[in-house]
């Protein structure tokens, strides 16, 4: 090892010591003991690894390996493997949105659509905009492969857990609940408590900044089964705690029943149900059980009545059948 190696050694190791928590520290752990190069300030990494960010006078920029983005049309550029076409779409690979997402498939390119798993096949791909997730795939002549996929939530969301920035980008900003925190050298943030999120993340190769406000919710609805014991109910079953903007579905013996008659949201017909509320962040909460077959004041009346005819009937035929006998 040369002088100047053993020289640059503590200096750089005071450094990572000195910025804990920087991109420098995870690379000082690991460092290259032969690299001999120059630290990108920024980033903290041999500028050998670091991305610069082009001149602004440039087009088109590479983001990440062959992904590429237009500063004229705002897009980013994914190439079909094995072709020479190139799917291009408003958001990069990995973002998470609440706006509404456009993407330009080449005509006569075989290119498959697919949101929360099922494909898409009748959607205007101009203007994808349903809360979900969403991946792009190309088929080729022998492979198929993923290009890019992003996530489109409300700005109320129960479903993300986790912000990873997308390759070639970096996190700039992170408010939580109007309190500033640092973010440098982060590359995620946990998103596991409920709060209201903003974030900002730059892509470095073309210097364009995003922006991402979410009011986190992962909490349930608050909704109570009144009448149910363990899965079961020997009267009518009270749904409480439903708010204006919850989602009610509801099923009685595997078929979809309508609860809108009941203005006070009471199921009183004996069966089996399977009852989801959802909230307006997508957080749902289902109960099962089976109301047994019981007997209401209505049902009790019909009873009654029901016996009083019968009743009725074999009085009349026993006087009838004396009068018969008498004559």
């Amino acid at each position: 090892m040369t002088l100047s190696k053993l020289l640059a050694l503590p200096a750089a190791v005071c450094m990572a010591i000195g910025t804990a928590g920087s991109p420098l520290t995870a690379w000082a752990v690991g460092m290259d003991m032969d690299y001999e190069g120059e630290i990108d300030i920024a980033t903290g990494l041999p500028v050998k690894d670091s991305v610069q960010t082009a001149p602004e006078s440039q087009q088109t920029v590479t983001v990440n390996k062959n992904v590429t983005y237009d500063r004229k049309t705002h897009l980013f550029g994914y190439p079909v493997p094995d072709k020479n076409a190139t799917v291009y779409s408003s958001v990069a690979d990995g973002m998470i949105t609440t706006e509404s997402v456009s993407l330009e498939i080449p005509e006569g390119m075989s290119v498959s659509v697919y949101y929360n798993g099922e494909e898409e096949r009748d959607a205007d791909f101009t203007r994808l905009e349903n809360k979900g997730t969403y991946a792009v795939v190309a088929s080729g002549t022998d492979t198929r492969d993923q290009l890019f996929a992003f996530t489109i939530v409300n700005e109320k969301t129960g479903a993300v857990s986790i912000f990873e920035t997308p390759e070639g980008f970096q996190l700039t900003k992170l408010v939580l609940d109007g309190e500033e925190k640092k973010v440098q050298g982060a590359s995620s943030i946990n998103m596991a408590n409920d709060g209201n999120y903003e974030i900002g993340y730059r892509c470095v190769a073309s210097g364009v900044t995003y922006n991402l406000n979410l009011n986190v919710d992962h909490t349930p609805p608050q909704v109570t089964f009144e009448g149910v014991s363990n899965g079961m109910a020997n009267g009518p079953v009270t749904i409480k705690g439903l708010e204006s903007r919850d989602q009610l579905q509801i099923e009685r013996n595997g078929e979809k029943f309508n609860l809108s008659y009941n203005f006070n949201n009471v199921l009183d017909i004996p069966g089996k149900y399977r009852v989801s509320v959802t909230d307006d962040a997508g957080n749902t909460l289902t109960e099962t059980f089976r109301i047994r077959f019981y007997l209401n004041f209505q049902g009790v009346i019909f009873t009654v009545l029901a016996a009083a005819v019968v009743i009725s009937v074999i009085v009349y035929m026993h006087i009838s059948k004396k009068k018969l006998k008498v004559r």
